[in-house]
């Protein structure tokens, strides 16, 4: 609006001074000259007010310059029909002048909707692809070639949506990877497992199993379907309820190590 304000000031001012230099203006006349710029100024700031308002409620861009056009063309012939009543301009020319506005308004309407179009086309494009990203379609582009604010806005969504798209191959080549390096080792695990389990029957070394009831990591389940399939007398299973993965770590863990102390010796008598 400060804009607005100091641009109507420094036209008027201007005009002023172009009148001041071309025309053998007396007093009295200066001063309804100035009066006539006063009125036309404050008028000029009122339609402009206006038609920013009434453009930021229209659904499309071209509309909005239209009506920015035409509100220029009503000021034009204001300040035309306000000279001509203060005899700066004959009636008859008035009405030539009123005339060639009446021109001059069919034109510029053609020239705002020939200037609207494409900007207007630009400015879906860049919204219809803002949209296909959001519903994460990172190939969008917008397609727009402008050398003006608008391909700079354009091409800055573009190259943004290029770093995302990009961040995301990146981002599903990390997790392919990963995926691997975690199938591999699980499968080897796995395979492992199962090998202990068909071979449990055959096992001759005595085996101590160490079983934490509460383990979350390792199901303790399949500790106890290894030891039953073990020949009598092979394995022997120590199971703690209470106790996490960590056994050795547990607060009680000196039941740990006395199992284990009761089982090599145990050993060693059988030996």
């Amino acid at each position: 609006m400060r804009r607005t304000i100091l641009a109507v000031i420094l036209v008027v001012a201007i005009v002023l001074l172009v009148a001041e230099l071309t025309m053998d203006v007396t007093p009295a006349d200066r001063t309804q000259l100035y009066l006539i710029f006063g009125v036309m100024a404050l008028t000029t700031f009122v339609a402009a007010v206006l038609s920013l308002r009434l453009a930021g409620r229209f659904h499309s861009l071209r509309t909005s310059l239209t009506v920015i056009a035409y509100a220029a063309v009503v000021v034009t012939g204001a300040a035309v029909a306000v000279a001509a009543l203060t005899m700066f301009i004959e009636p008859h020319d008035l009405t030539l002048v009123l005339v060639a506005i009446g021109l001059g308004v069919g034109l510029g309407s053609v020239i705002a909707g020939a200037v609207a179009r494409p900007l207007t086309s630009d400015l879906e494009a860049i919204s219809r692809t803002a949209q296909r990203v959001g519903a994460g379609d990172l190939s969008a582009r917008t397609g727009v070639s402008r050398n003006d604010e608008l391909g700079r806005a354009a091409a800055a969504l573009d190259e943004t949506i290029a770093t995302l798209q990009a961040s995301e191959i990146e981002r599903r080549n990390l997790l392919s990877a990963i995926g691997h390096d975690l199938r591999t080792p699980m499968g080897s695990m796995q395979a492992a497992v199962e090998f202990s389990q068909s071979h449990a029957p055959a096992l001759k070394s005595r085996t101590l199993l160490l079983v934490a009831g509460e383990d979350r990591l390792v199901d303790a389940s399949g500790s106890a379907a290894f030891h039953a399939k073990l020949a009598p007398g092979v394995g022997s299973l120590r199971a703690y309820a209470s106790f996490y993965h960590e056994i050795f770590n547990e607060v009680d863990a000196e039941r740990v190590f006395a199992d284990i102390r009761t089982w090599l010796d145990e050993l060693r008598e059988a030996r």
